[in-house]
Protein backbone atom coordinates (compact mmCIF):
# COMPACT_ATOMS: atom_id res chain seq x y z
CA UNK A 1 0.00 0.00 0.00
CA UNK A 2 1.17 3.54 -0.61
CA UNK A 3 2.28 5.48 2.47
CA UNK A 4 -0.57 7.18 4.39
CA UNK A 5 -3.34 5.05 2.83
CA UNK A 6 -5.79 2.96 4.81
CA UNK A 7 -5.42 -0.80 5.17
CA UNK A 8 -8.88 -2.40 5.26
CA UNK A 9 -10.13 -4.90 7.82
CA UNK A 10 -10.95 -7.94 5.70
CA UNK A 11 -13.47 -9.80 7.92
CA UNK A 12 -15.85 -6.82 8.06
CA UNK A 13 -15.62 -6.37 4.28
CA UNK A 14 -16.45 -10.06 3.71
CA UNK A 15 -19.39 -9.87 6.12
CA UNK A 16 -20.78 -6.86 4.24
CA UNK A 17 -20.45 -8.63 0.88
CA UNK A 18 -22.12 -11.75 2.31
CA UNK A 19 -25.04 -9.59 3.48
CA UNK A 20 -25.38 -8.08 -0.02
CA UNK A 21 -25.18 -11.53 -1.64
CA UNK A 22 -27.94 -12.78 0.67
CA UNK A 23 -30.15 -9.90 -0.46
CA UNK A 24 -29.44 -10.77 -4.09
CA UNK A 25 -30.12 -14.46 -3.49
CA UNK A 26 -33.39 -13.65 -1.76
CA UNK A 27 -34.56 -11.55 -4.71
CA UNK A 28 -34.17 -14.13 -7.50
CA UNK A 29 -32.64 -17.31 -8.81
CA UNK A 30 -30.02 -17.86 -11.49
CA UNK A 31 -29.06 -14.21 -11.81
CA UNK A 32 -25.44 -13.21 -12.37
CA UNK A 33 -24.34 -10.37 -10.13
CA UNK A 34 -21.86 -7.57 -10.38
CA UNK A 35 -21.13 -4.47 -8.43
CA UNK A 36 -19.95 -0.89 -8.46
CA UNK A 37 -17.67 0.36 -5.68
CA UNK A 38 -17.65 4.15 -5.28
CA UNK A 39 -14.27 5.30 -3.98
CA UNK A 40 -12.45 2.02 -4.53
CA UNK A 41 -9.21 3.35 -3.01
CA UNK A 42 -5.70 2.07 -3.48
CA UNK A 43 -6.53 -1.29 -1.91
CA UNK A 44 -9.47 -2.12 -4.22
CA UNK A 45 -10.69 -4.44 -1.46
CA UNK A 46 -14.41 -4.78 -2.21
CA UNK A 47 -13.88 -5.61 -5.90
CA UNK A 48 -11.12 -8.10 -5.03
CA UNK A 49 -13.19 -9.90 -2.41
CA UNK A 50 -16.38 -9.91 -4.51
CA UNK A 51 -14.50 -11.28 -7.50
CA UNK A 52 -12.60 -13.98 -5.64
CA UNK A 53 -15.34 -15.05 -3.21
CA UNK A 54 -18.50 -14.70 -5.36
CA UNK A 55 -17.13 -14.54 -8.92
CA UNK A 56 -18.79 -11.16 -9.53
CA UNK A 57 -17.60 -8.71 -12.17
CA UNK A 58 -16.84 -5.39 -10.51
CA UNK A 59 -16.29 -1.77 -11.47
CA UNK A 60 -14.75 0.73 -9.12
CA UNK A 61 -14.70 4.50 -9.33
CA UNK A 62 -11.89 6.63 -7.93
CA UNK A 63 -10.67 10.22 -8.34
CA UNK A 64 -7.28 9.96 -6.60
CA UNK A 65 -4.64 9.27 -9.25
CA UNK A 66 -2.28 7.49 -6.83
CA UNK A 67 -5.10 5.16 -5.76
CA UNK A 68 -6.05 4.46 -9.38
CA UNK A 69 -2.47 3.70 -10.39
CA UNK A 70 -1.88 1.48 -7.35
CA UNK A 71 -5.15 -0.45 -7.76
CA UNK A 72 -4.68 -0.97 -11.50
CA UNK A 73 -0.93 -1.52 -11.79
CA UNK A 74 -0.03 -3.20 -8.52
CA UNK A 75 -3.18 -5.19 -7.85
CA UNK A 76 -5.44 -5.81 -10.85
CA UNK A 77 -2.96 -6.01 -13.73
CA UNK A 78 -0.51 -8.12 -11.75
CA UNK A 79 -3.16 -10.76 -10.90
CA UNK A 80 -4.44 -12.82 -13.79
CA UNK A 81 -7.62 -13.84 -11.94
CA UNK A 82 -8.63 -10.18 -11.46
CA UNK A 83 -7.63 -8.70 -14.82
CA UNK A 84 -10.80 -9.51 -16.75
CA UNK A 85 -13.19 -9.10 -13.82
CA UNK A 86 -12.35 -5.68 -12.28
CA UNK A 87 -12.30 -2.30 -14.02
CA UNK A 88 -11.44 1.06 -12.47
CA UNK A 89 -13.05 4.23 -13.83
Amino acid sequence: MPTNYLVPRIPQRLAYLAWIKNLFDFSGEGVKYGGFDIGVGANCIYPILATLKYNWKMTGSEINLTSIKWAEDRIINSNHSLKERIKIK
